[in-house]
């Protein structure tokens, strides 16, 4: 899910284990990312919707069946707080919660760089074998909805799991799997802090 803040990645890690890929963390930033494929190959492709606070990259490799491709977002104070909200369904925190304090934390950073802006807001699989909708069902059950995506790509969602995965009707071959933090793995989190 989109609207998830990474500002909540660090604190997230520690008390959620939602599923993910290759061990890739959603605390990670891009050094982190490097430093566990220093072999890959890491491109940038800049797409049209990617917002300043964002970078996209896709990776790939020898050892790497497919493309993963990463957005990495960096949260500022606004965004960290609009998420917030989104997340409690338009319910407005108190100012002295925990979560808008850590939200503070953003307000007037300094000292970004391109290795260390943004931790990972999501991961997405395009695999290049022929993986059938299928296997999906059988690991993790019957998904929480099936839908179509923006692009028409009929896809089941496991929102416990924080797995999207985007198939083709006719064939079920998988086309990507998305992984996010669960929405309950973050209202989780923020419970647990201190």
């Amino acid at each position: 899910m989109k609207n998830l803040i990474v500002a909540l990645g660090i604190v997230l890690t520690s008390v959620a284990h939602a599923e993910t890929f290759q061990g890739i963390q959603f605390d990670w930033k891009l050094a982190d990312i490097k430093a566990a494929f220093p072999n890959s190959k890491i491109e940038f492709p800049h797409p049209a919707w990617e917002q300043k606070n964002e970078r996209l990259l896709h990776m790939t490799g020898k050892g790497i069946s497919g493309t993963i491709v990463i957005l990495l977002r960096h949260a500022d104070y606004n965004s960290c707080i609009k998420s917030v909200d989104n997340l409690y369904e338009g319910k407005s925190l108190p100012p002295d919660t925990a979560l808008k304090r850590l939200c503070d934390i953003y307000r007037n950073q300094k000292g970004v760089t391109p290795e260390n802006a943004g931790t990972v807001d999501y991961i997405r699989w395009i695999p290049d074998p022929d993986i059938n909708i299928e296997s999906y069902y059988q690991k993790f059950g019957k998904p929480d909805t099936v839908y179509f995506d923006e692009d028409m790509t009929k896809t089941a969602d496991w929102k416990r799991k924080g797995i999207a995965v985007g198939y083709l009707e006719y064939s079920g071959l998988v086309g990507y799997v998305t992984y996010t933090q669960s929405k309950q793995e973050v209202k989780n989190a923020i419970t647990n802090l201190k």
